[in-house]
């Protein structure tokens, strides 16, 4: 079987939105229980944010364009979401708190890069 540029930079994406998604997980469950919180409590307010809701759509659709299983409506939907997510982020939220560290390469590649990312998709 041929090298396949398009499904290559695809599947990267994909494994980048996933990455994030597990950092950001991490640091949200991690920050919970630093303030007394369960791990319950810590995935409740992880799936509470439309970033994570959006980047997991995103992650689940740009895998299955990978695997050959991509869906035009579907996708569409991913780069609508994403875009909200980016404009919203930027023109409302960015200036709401300043995040350091490993938050901070989260917080920029879940809200800047992946929205970028799915549009050039």
């Amino acid at each position: 079987m041929p090298f396949n540029l398009p499904r290559a930079m695809t599947a990267a994406g994909a494994l980048l939105c996933w990455v994030l998604l597990g950092l950001q997980l991490s640091l949200t469950v991690g920050l919970v229980s630093s303030q007394g919180g369960t791990a319950l409590e810590g995935l409740c307010r992880y799936f509470g944010y439309l970033p994570i809701i959006a980047n997991l759509f995103a992650a689940i659709s740009l895998t299955l364009a990978a695997l050959g299983r991509g869906h035009a409506r579907r996708e569409l939907a991913m780069v609508s979401a994403m875009i909200l997510v980016g404009v919203t982020y930027s023109l409302l939220l960015r200036n709401v708190w300043d995040p350091q560290g490993k938050q901070k390469l989260a917080d920029v590649l879940l809200h800047d890069a992946m929205p970028f990312l799915t549009v050039l998709y």
